[in-house]
């Protein structure tokens, strides 16, 4: 998953997303399974050219948030601005039971990093089709991408809090 973001750092038109997600921050990301991907048919060997650049980068944006947000001060905010501009609601569910954000059940929260915090989901977060995002243009089985990769870089800087 990691060659996507490079893909994407690599292009010159495209935000450099590793440096980014490498500084300080600080950010929330929604990361979602290596099983995420695989439902959709996206393997670290696919995924760098599954959609076109301009198309990954928003689905990358679409996971990430500014600030160091955990699930209770998210349940606050309810509605999040990610970074690509769109908006996600996160709820907490009775049936069934759990946090979500948009369809997609957090499944392990607050896993919270230097930089950041990583909440782990369930499924791959789209952008709304009408956002005027190149994903929607694109047919769902190669929409899923790679927030796998984001996660691996904040976690990497993942301290245990005493």
């Amino acid at each position: 998953m990691v060659a996507a973001l490079s893909a994407v750092s690599a292009d010159p038109t495209q935000p450099d997303l590793l440096t980014t997600l490498s500084t300080d921050g600080p950010f929330t990301v929604f990361a979602p399974t290596d099983e995420a991907f695989s439902d959709l048919g996206l393997t670290p060997e696919n995924v760098g050219s599954a959609l076109p650049i301009d198309a990954l980068t928003d689905v990358l944006l679409y996971h990430a948030a500014a600030g160091r947000k955990g699930a209770i001060r998210l349940l606050f905010e309810r509605d999040i601005e990610m970074l690509n501009g769109d908006e996600t609601e996160f709820r907490f569910r009775f049936f069934p039971f759990g946090f979500f954000i948009n369809d997609s059940k957090v499944i392990d929260a607050n896993n919270f990093a230097n930089n950041g915090v990583v909440h782990v989901i369930d499924q791959v977060l789209l952008p709304p089709e009408d956002s005027g995002s190149a994903v929607s243009a694109v047919p769902e089985p190669s929409t899923a991408l790679l927030l796998g990769s984001v996660s691996l870089l904040m976690l990497r800087r993942f301290r245990p809090r005493c």
